[in-house]
């Protein structure tokens, strides 16, 4: 663990009231599938006796050589790292080179690098919200019964950066920052150290080879996970409301997960992790053939041309959808796509425009934007039920903290499509769940990344210690959501109808209400663990 780790482990110990004990990692091999290790050959042979393979998998349908055409011995081109090293794109007294004549605008310097921006006026003008608006006050964090408190010129009055609740959680996050930093007396590093991310697994279907999941090591540098520790800990503190004890009742395993809510908040005050995850995601996509793979899907807001047909039928069913609420006619109408990803989806002959990308698999960063960002802590739970991240196209976890940090754990997926009519009957009853045909699972390296479809079944074993820290983002080709949102479901975001996922479904039927343990407020003022009073140059 490096210095830096260590610091941000004493911060992340003081939050959760946990005694601080430094851990030195030993040389094991983190990550392995069904007791594959990582010392065992890839497997880019079609010769079996040259390669292993995972599971049942045939060799021809494992990792090969195109999917891992980086070896990890590739580093980022130093502007690159300049700007992964600072995620949060701001100055800081205690980084120099941020304030220095050449690197005046750390803003502008890293969107043109990294060639990502994000207009931070879109995360609020969608999701009116008080906690939002230019005037709120950052103590009352509960809803008003009325609108009365909504004035539009006061709402927009300030720019978003300066609005209180972003001004107050942005700041705290550099704080935390530059505390850990302090402590471990270290500045930032630009020495070119920092490691390309590269895809060191690759799980694919036996059926077919298509890629369900990758591994992608050093997809995060330790500042931006850093970063998500920091700024997970200030949403809780300044804004509880996107905090919530998840219980995932509606799973035959039960368990879930403490859940902070970092999507908008993310993009605004730590724009460069939100660029590495969809970069991760785009890695994956490119390599393992998603790119390539043929089909098209249909997008909620999809318009259709005019369909004529006399049959008394149509009258029927035009006044069902009046009953139903939805404002349709017989010029248009909006597609719905409840069907898996899985499915071969061809878009009607009558199709004619949407508003998103109709690609079967989307670029995840030109083309998808983040639908959830998660900081997920385990301390609580025993387990994580098997489920599908269901309207979403790819799930993004990063493993923020070490796997001999706790004790079980195992992230687990179940490659094997349920659609797949060829196995049906060898998948009855073991398409999905902990006792899965062809299961996979893997305990990922610090800040490591697992890339997988969505739709692919997938749940956590049991936790035996407490320890197991993830960095969760869902993906989906409906563009960003707004800040506060916790999970909303397509038609909920496009189209405004409620649907499964929206986020009073999920009020109902997945939260138990319980506030954060994390109540630790951070003063720079306050005595470190020596008794010893900060330096002032972090004040």
């Amino acid at each position: 663990m490096t210095v830096t780790g260590l610091a941000v482990a004493f911060i992340v110990a003081v939050l959760v009231g946990v005694p601080f004990v430094p851990f030195v990692p030993l040389a094991v091999n983190a990550v392995s599938l069904d007791g594959v290790s990582n010392d065992d050959p890839v497997c880019n042979s079609e010769n079996e006796s040259d390669c292993i393979c995972v599971g049942d998998y045939d060799c021809k349908y494992t990792t090969t050589s195109n999917d891992t055409a980086n070896d990890g011995s590739a580093f980022e081109p130093p502007n690159v790292e300049w700007c992964r090293r600072r995620p949060t794109w701001r100055s800081s007294a205690d980084d120099p080179e941020t304030i220095s004549s050449n690197k005046s605008s750390v803003p502008e310097t890293c969107r043109n690098v990294l060639d990502y921006f994000v207009d931070p006026e879109h995360f609020t003008d969608d999701e009116i919200d008080p906690v939002l608006s230019s005037t709120f006050d950052g103590k009352n964090f509960e809803l008003p019964t009325s609108d009365e408190w909504y004035d539009e010129d006061s709402y927009r009055s300030l720019p978003v950066l300066e609005r209180p609740v972003f001004a107050k959680i942005g700041q705290c996050t550099e704080d935390v920052l530059s505390y850990g930093r302090h402590r471990a007396r270290t500045t930032t590093a630009t020495t070119g150290t920092l490691q390309q991310p590269f895809i060191s697994r690759v799980v694919r279907r036996r059926t077919d080879g298509k890629a369900v999941m990758a591994v992608v090591e050093n997809a995060l540098s330790q500042e931006e996970a850093d970063a998500v520790l920091a700024l997970a800990h200030c949403i809780r503190s300044h804004n509880p409301r996107l905090f919530q004890h998840r219980a995932f009742e509606h799973t035959e395993e039960g368990g879930g997960n403490d859940t902070t809510f970092l999507a908008g908040f993310l993009q605004i005050l730590a724009p460069g992790v939100a660029h590495r995850i969809q970069k991760t995601a785009q890695l994956v996509w490119s390599t393992v053939g998603w790119a390539e793979e043929d089909g098209d899907h249909v997008p909620v807001d999809a318009k259709f041309e005019e369909v004529t047909d006399d049959d008394d039928d149509d009258d029927d069913e035009e006044d069902d959808e009046e009953e139903d609420g939805l404002d349709q006619n017989r010029d248009t109408q909006t597609a719905e796509n409840h069907e898996s990803e899985w499915d071969e989806q061809q878009p009607s002959p009558d199709f004619i425009e949407s508003s998103y990308s109709t690609r079967k698999w989307p670029d995840p960063l030109s083309e998808c934007g983040i639908r959830t960002t998660e900081h997920l802590s385990y301390d609580k739970w025993g387990v994580l039920g098997y489920h599908e991240d269901g309207g979403s196209e790819y799930t993004v976890l990063a493993a923020l903290s070490d796997p001999d940090d706790y004790e079980g754990g195992m992230f687990s997926i179940c490659p094997l499509s349920r659609n797949d009519p060829d196995m049906w009957e060898e998948l009855e009853g073991k398409f999905a769940g902990p006792n899965c045909l062809d299961k996979v699972s893997i305990k990922p390296k610090k800040n490591s990344a697992i890339v997988f479809l969505s739709k692919v079944n997938h749940g956590v074993e049991d936790i035996l210690t407490p320890g197991r820290v993830t960095f969760a983002n869902e993906l989906w080709r409906y563009g960003h959501v707004p800040a506060m949102s916790l999970r909303p479901g397509a038609l909920d975001h496009v189209l405004g109808i409620d649907d499964m996922d929206d986020d009073e479904l999920y009020d109902d039927m997945y939260w138990d209400d319980e506030e954060p343990d994390d109540e630790f407020e951070h003063e720079l003022d306050e005595e470190d663990s020596d008794g010893e009073e900060p330096d002032d140059e972090i004040d």
